[in-house]
């Protein structure tokens, strides 16, 4: 798997020009940023084959249930980095989630960054860059992705054999990885039923929209793991600010949030 992957790969065509132009002599730290589900994890890992074997490609990201990096673990990556790679030219370090990164982390990866190896490169990907320092900034290669279009979005879900829902394509708001979360059956099943309870609502149905709020909650609580992107959904499509989701604990007063936006 080489750079040549990147053609079967959507858009991004500035970000697909950068990577195949600099296999030879690779950045020491590239950081790619975007929303998130835009393609950053792809796009690093086909880079990564380009320039190193799969022996010499390490991932770093942060621990499900956890909000940042554990020190231990960037302890573990600057021991590493110390030695070169194993099989080919390089050695490729991914991290992912870098913008969840605190400062102390920062702090304690610059000296890795300050004095990289030449035959070792640094991967970081983040959804934004206003949690990054400046001195770290100053020493990565920075590419940005861009939103995908609709149309495109659209092609990528018809390449996996998925049949686009068009609203359901727009809320992705430009994210693939969005759009593809959307069209599972949990985002599915809370779109049908958000419809009824808004139709419900409008007919001055209460004990139909009530029953359909139960349904709800009873949804988020049968996807915990996918409480937090539930919420998130609910309220793009409700088209409430994130703000107004805070206070309700994700998942248990689900139904105490809905009463709130649609009875208010």
């Amino acid at each position: 798997m080489g750079l040549a992957s990147t053609g079967l790969m959507l858009g991004q065509t500035k970000v697909k020009e950068f990577l195949r132009s600099c296999t030879g002599a690779p950045p020491s730290c590239l950081l790619l940023h975007g929303q998130a589900g835009i393609g950053k994890r792809s796009f690093a890992k086909v880079f990564a084959t380009a320039v190193a074997k799969p022996g010499d490609i390490i991932t770093y990201r942060v621990n499900e249930g956890e909000k940042t990096y554990r020190i231990e673990d960037l302890h573990e990556l600057r021991k590493d980095a110390a030695f070169g790679p194993s099989i080919g030219p390089f050695k490729c370090y991914i991290l992912e989630d870098f913008h969840r990164l605190l400062p102390v982390h920062h702090n304690f990866l610059l000296k890795t960054l300050e004095e990289v190896r030449e035959d070792i490169i640094f991967i970081l990907l983040a959804d934004h860059l206003g949690t990054i320092p400046s001195t770290v900034l100053s020493r990565c290669f920075c590419l940005k992705l861009e939103p995908y279009s609709d149309l495109e979005i659209t092609e990528a879900l018809e390449q996996r054999g998925i049949r686009p829902d068009p609203a359901l394509v727009g809320e992705a708001e430009g994210s693939i990885g969005a759009a593809l979360r959307y069209h599972t059956a949990p985002y599915m099943q809370c779109k049908e039923l958000l419809l009824a309870g808004m139709e419900a609502y409008r007919n001055r149905s209460y004990s139909k929209l009530y029953l359909l709020l139960d349904r709800i909650k009873e949804l988020f609580e049968e996807n915990l793991s996918e409480s937090e992107g539930l919420f998130a959904y609910l309220a793009r499509f409700l088209n409430v600010p994130m703000a107004a989701v805070t206070g309700y604990e994700l998942g248990a007063n689900i139904k105490n949030f809905l009463e709130y936006v649609l009875l208010s």
